[in-house]
């Protein structure tokens, strides 16, 4: 866990700018939770391979947090098994 997170700057500049919003979301989950990291995420053939399955392309934020989240530990498509980009078990 980091020692600060500044939540009122750090939520100000996420409102305000796409980088900022997904500094916000790492340094968020790094100080509440664990910390993003390389390896989180779907690879882009991986994103691409779901949005053929599903016949549709996903929208750009919901990309971009399977490529940086989408595939670690904590999230939702591992702890419940489904997900856009999984089938379920």
């Amino acid at each position: 866990m980091t020692e600060t997170f500044d939540i009122h700057h750090g939520l100000s500049a996420a409102l305000r700018d796409r980088a900022e919003a997904w500094r916000f979301i790492a340094g968020f989950a790094a100080y509440w939770g664990q910390p993003l990291k390389p390896g989180d995420g779907w690879s882009s053939v991986e994103v691409e391979t779901a949005e053929r399955r599903l016949g549709l392309a996903l929208p750009t934020a919901l990309r971009e947090a399977y490529r940086s989240s989408g595939a670690g530990p904590t999230s939702p498509a591992i702890t419940t098994g489904c997900s856009a980009l999984t089938s379920c078990m």
